[in-house]
């Protein structure tokens, strides 16, 4: 049996460990590719995570870019935290710096038959320093719908030019299209791990899952639920977390970042998952949300804004109830009729569960492998 083509992934969010509650998504798929490929993959230091360390086959190289103990533009969204503070700003030169000379250092070192870069910035710009090696480039959200000045789209298009491009839904897709950044890109959703968690159903319990960022829309959510009888979960840290606390209700319990198997417990415990997500006023918005299929996974009703990517999955009475963005009382209705009608939503349970099948892991994988083998012929 010959060897393993070597493939080096670079990415930006990343989880610090395998129960890490950081979307996993990028080692999701790695581990996956792990099957086919030599994986290694390139990511920015957080604190708490490890320099080096290897996950069922993938090894991961987390490299320094200035004082270890302060390194976190990298722990969440990077364009998040950048609003957070003039510090959060004095890092990204250096991080870029420092990303470059040490994929740099790994493509000439290791000599990858192939790259996979996770966002067209920072990932796949700094994938050009090698235009001889093949490369495959996925866009996931903000890398599309933010930073659009004439400069950043010429800058976009010169990165994903003579590279195979991903992106994880189709307004993504056509996105691309009408901005000339491609000529066509392949539609391929994050996949998630498909578990049910054998767990009892918590009553009137609701849960909220993500970053607390502007994007996510929790505001509107904490609104809707002032005056309903439940109790609702919000699992996430991010900027906006202390000015959401003092917005929230008696009855909203902040739980911070939890272990992703905590998060999947919370979710399977829960009656209903909502996502208030909105367009926030930089253009930024959700491709594709994981937890969404994690709540398909633990057969948990799903209320969602009606933004394109969340409804190519929840379709309206179907499989989950679809609201516009920023309508607090179109959320307070929905929560109030699937919390006392339990047939509705346990068929809507059941419907999106079915759908899920769609975005299993190892289905998605296999896209994605069917991609970046294309890129070695």
């Amino acid at each position: 049996m010959g060897e393993k083509p070597r493939l080096l992934v670079l990415a930006t969010t990343f989880p610090k460990s395998l129960n890490d509650g950081t979307p996993s998504f990028v080692l999701d798929i790695a581990r996956e590719h792990a099957k086919t490929f030599d994986v290694w993959v390139l990511t920015p230091m957080v604190p708490g995570a490890r320099r080096w360390e290897t996950i069922d086959n993938v090894r991961i190289s987390r490299f320094h870019y200035l004082f270890p103990a302060t390194e976190d533009l990298a722990d969440g969204s990077i364009m998040d935290n950048l609003r957070k503070s003039f510090y959060q700003k004095l890092q990204l030169p250096f991080m870029l710096a420092s990303f470059s000379y040490r994929y740099l250092f790994r493509a000439l070192y290791w000599k990858p038959a192939v790259i996979h870069a996770h966002w067209i910035i920072p990932g796949g710009l700094i994938s050009k320093l090698t235009p001889w090696i093949p490369r495959v480039i996925t866009t996931h959200g903000g890398d599309v719908y933010a930073l659009n000045s004439k400069r950043m789209l010429s800058l976009k298009r010169f990165i994903l030019k003579s590279s195979s491009v991903t992106t994880v839904n189709n307004e993504m897709r056509e996105r691309l299209i009408e901005n000339s950044l491609v000529e066509d890109a392949e539609v391929i959703p994050m996949g998630v791990k498909l578990e049910k968690l054998d767990v009892q159903k918590t009553p009137r319990q609701l849960v909220f899952v993500g970053r607390l960022v502007e994007k996510k829309g929790l505001q509107y959510l904490l609104e809707a639920v002032t005056e309903i009888d439940c109790q609702l979960k919000v699992i996430g840290d991010g900027p906006l977390a202390e000015s959401l606390k003092e917005l929230a209700p008696a009855n909203v319990e902040f739980l911070g970042q939890l272990s992703k198997q905590q998060v999947m417990r919370v979710i399977a415990e829960s009656e209903l998952m909502v996502i208030p997500s909105v367009i926030a006023k930089n253009g930024d918005r959700e491709g594709l949300p994981v937890t969404l299929m994690e709540a398909a996974s633990n057969q948990t009703a799903v209320i969602a804004t009606n933004l394109t990517g969340i409804n190519e999955v929840v379709i309206d009475g179907e499989t989950g109830v679809l609201v516009e963005q920023r309508d607090v009382q179109g959320l307070k209705d929905a929560i109030t009729n699937l919390l006392v009608d339990d047939k509705t939503r346990t068929r809507l349970q059941l419907a999106l569960h079915e759908k899920a099948k769609d975005f299993d892991i190892e289905m998605i994988a296999e896209k994605y492998r069917s991609v970046i083998m294309r890129e070695l012929k």
